[in-house]
């Protein structure tokens, strides 16, 4: 069954051939790197969704997204143009085709100052057909993405256990049959390994992750 979310994608102009920019070597913004760009990235029937957010946007001329098999040699595709908003603004991209194998993801920052930075590199695996729960970026650094399925329209008691058995995180939430996606702050969990399980219906699952 298809999702049920809606995503409001490509909110800015998207351009598919990337144009040059002065990269200037050593010199990565330390405060672009770490404030501005924390990407995100998901599937949701089969195809990829990235989002991120800045409140940089008047330093920043356009943001290039760029896949990579290796995490090594990148190509970019798609081009997205930063706003002159002075508040947080949030960005979006779909792709237009399934995810078929893993990929890596990340954000190439062209500064109006023409100086470079990247985000985060984020590593998408291919939903395996009837997995009933699938964290999608382990190890984790802020957000803990995963999906899972459930066989009605029900509600999911989501858990998070340290290695000692506690709960260290709980919620029940509305899902949907068939497959869900959900992300989970953990900015604030000490570093470690923890264990995720999802309870829809009867139905229990669990997934180790690591918390950087």
């Amino acid at each position: 069954m298809k999702q049920i979310s809606t995503i409001v994608t490509l909110l800015f102009v998207l351009i598919t051939t990337a144009s040059s920019a002065k990269e200037v070597p050593g010199k990565l913004q330390n405060n672009i790197f770490s404030s501005a760009i924390a990407l995100q990235a998901y599937t949701i029937d089969s195809k990829t969704v990235l989002q991120w957010a800045t409140r940089l946007n008047a330093e920043q001329n356009y943001f290039e997204l760029q896949k990579s098999t290796d995490a090594v040699n990148y190509s970019t595709i798609a081009l997205i143009f930063s706003t002159e908003s002075d508040d947080v603004e949030h960005y979006f991209f779909k792709e237009s085709k399934s995810l078929q194998t893993g990929s890596f993801y990340r954000l190439k920052i062209i500064n109006k100052n023409n100086t470079i930075a990247f985000s985060n590199s984020l590593l998408l695996k291919a939903n395996v057909a009837n997995k009933n729960l699938d964290i999608l970026e382990n190890p984790v650094h802020d957000n803990l993405s995963f999906n899972y399925r459930s066989i009605s329209n029900d509600y999911a008691t989501i858990n998070i256990y340290d290695l000692l058995g506690n709960i260290v995180f709980n919620i029940r939430a509305k899902c949907a049959k068939g497959q869900n996606y959900a992300a989970i702050w953990v900015a604030e969990f000490l570093p470690g390994e923890y264990v995720l399980e999802v309870i829809t219906g009867n139905k229990k699952n669990s997934e180790h992750f690591i918390k950087l």
